[in-house]
């Protein structure tokens, strides 16, 4: 064998020790999390949950772990379905960015603009509210009673006797349609207005947060693509990322899972009054996908915008007294649970759930979790910060492993 070819052969067998030395230390990495995390969900009074590590290539490690249901006959993997309440609006983010592309609307347009009644805070009447406003959480709408007592809405007119019915759960054949919400709740002569509609500052002054803003946003796509909410986000961002399975009515999944109460107790099936302010249902591993293209829009190599608008969707604002600071639907904060970790991303919070999808800038690696039950309980909250730490600790030794 000649000089140079002993030098080739050597290179080789160096390269496959090295990567086997690689492929172990991944496997320890993942034996570990999943044992750590198999602990959490026998000791803890969490039903189910999944959990996502990615990085900008994709998917490092997804699992699930507990129930779907309560017999437990469904087991809860990175595959099973559920609600995900406000990151749902990290794709609203895009949704209205991607609309602004299209030349259907403009974020600096009135509201106003798209509706046959004028909308203004009667303290401040000469100031417009924009759709920036709304996306900031800066428009001074308030989410009154009114509108959060009819922002869920049972979806069977039966309901079983071991399901547990909310009180401000809607019956299925109350609901009514966005139009007619919106002039209940922000038309002069709506059954719900008042001056307690608004808040006491000026629109753009401070940040409070709106659901009724996310939905007003998503009656505006509607409105200017002329296609319902699904359909357009079906198009312009499930379908570039191959996301199969993801809907936003729960009649059209058959492997949801069930939202609880507690450990014991399921959810009668909800839904809220609009999609994008918390309605998108997803799997962690399908939910990989869009946070995969989140952290590349944020390095500037994502795909369903253009760098100029992901660079709008990451304008990062501050605002007094708050440590967070917020783009387009979407936030950067320096803890997490309790945890110093500064990322981007959204957390979700609605009856029976809890979500959490978040990104490091600095590394580059992204992680989800999902859980379908809401921590009341301090033993829920405590279970809650122990998969976080477990999901912490094994991003730090992946980071070292995963090079982007």
């Amino acid at each position: 064998m000649d000089f140079r070819r002993y030098l080739l052969v050597a290179a080789v067998i160096c390269s496959f020790a090295a990567y086997g030395s690689e492929l172990e230390k991944d496997l320890s990495l993942h034996q570990s999390i999943r044992a750590e995390l198999q602990q959490v969900s026998q000791e803890s009074d969490i039903p189910g949950f999944s959990v996502a590590v990615v990085n900008q290539r994709g998917e490092i490690y997804s699992e699930g772990f507990g129930k779907t249901n309560l017999d437990g006959k469904a087991r809860y993997t990175a595959n099973t379905p559920q609600k995900v309440a406000s990151i749902s609006k990290a794709l609203l983010g895009i949704a209205l960015l991607k609309a602004q592309e299209l030349g259907m609307l403009s974020l600096e347009d009135p509201i106003d603009k798209y509706f046959p009644f004028e909308i203004r805070n009667p303290k401040h009447p000469g100031q417009e509210i924009h759709l920036k406003h709304l996306t900031l959480h800066t428009s001074s709408l308030r989410d009154t009673r009114d509108i959060f007592e009819h922002s869920y809405i049972l979806q069977q007119k039966e309901i079983a006797a071991n399901k547990k019915v909310l009180p401000f759960f809607k019956k299925s054949d109350e609901t009514i349609s966005l139009s007619k919400f919106f002039t209940n709740s922000l038309s002069t002569n709506g059954e719900w207005y008042g001056e307690e509609s608004y808040f006491d500052f000026a629109a753009g002054e401070e940040r409070r947060y709106s659901n009724l803003g996310a939905a007003i946003c998503e009656y505006i796509i509607e409105k200017v693509s002329k296609q319902d909410y699904a359909s357009f986000t079906n198009k312009h961002i499930f379908e570039p990322l191959n996301i199969k399975n993801a809907v936003w009515d729960s009649n059209e999944v058959g492997t949801e899972s069930s939202l609880f109460f507690d450990n014991s107790t399921s959810l009668a099936k909800y839904k809220g009054f609009n999609k994008a302010d918390g309605g998108l249902i997803i799997s962690a591993s399908e939910l990989s996908l869009f946070l995969v293209e989140l952290i590349n829009g944020y390095m500037g190599t994502g795909t369903l915008l253009k760098a100029e608008s992901y660079n709008e969707y990451f304008d990062l604002q501050s605002f007094p007294d708050q440590d967070r600071r917020y783009g387009i639907f979407i936030e950067s904060r320096p803890k997490t649970f309790g945890f110093d970790d500064s990322v981007i991303g959204l957390m979700g919070a609605d009856p029976g759930l809890l979500t959490a999808m978040f990104f490091n800038p600095e590394t580059g690696m992204g992680k989800i979790m999902l859980l379908n039950i809401e921590p009341r309980q301090k033993s829920t909250r405590d279970g809650i910060n122990k998969i976080w730490k477990a999901i912490l600790d094994f991003e730090a030794k992946a980071a070292k492993i995963y090079i982007n």
